[in-house]
């Protein structure tokens, strides 16, 4: 797409019961955007009272709008195979993980 900058990929391993684990690479993009953020103007009645006002963290606006443009509209689905035989499928159930999140797959 137009906003894709760099590609990376995510090594997932993946063993069965008295088997060697296989190694499966899905690949990651990180966008780029340019997010035009307007935090809400301080309008004090009075500018001698100091005023406890916080504006809202800027990474929850950035958030959001990654949110929105990187929603999943249906699930990802990867197969694992080693060579002819596909042994597995992985379905990736939501496209935005946070750092330290669980990635939940079947």
């Amino acid at each position: 797409g137009l906003f894709v900058k760099y590609s990376w990929y995510i090594t997932v391993a993946v063993q069965h019961v008295d088997a060697p684990f296989k190694l499966l690479q899905l690949p990651l993009r990180v966008l780029n955007f340019n997010i035009p953020i307007e935090l809400p103007l301080n309008t004090a009645g009075n500018p001698f009272l100091a005023q406890n006002y916080k504006h809202p963290p800027v990474l929850d606006f950035a958030r959001s709008a990654i949110d929105e443009t990187t929603s999943a509209r249906h699930h990802k689905y990867f197969k694992i195979n080693n060579g002819t035989n596909s042994f597995a499928t992985v379905a990736l159930f939501k496209n935005i993980f946070k750092l330290g999140d669980d990635i939940t797959c079947r």
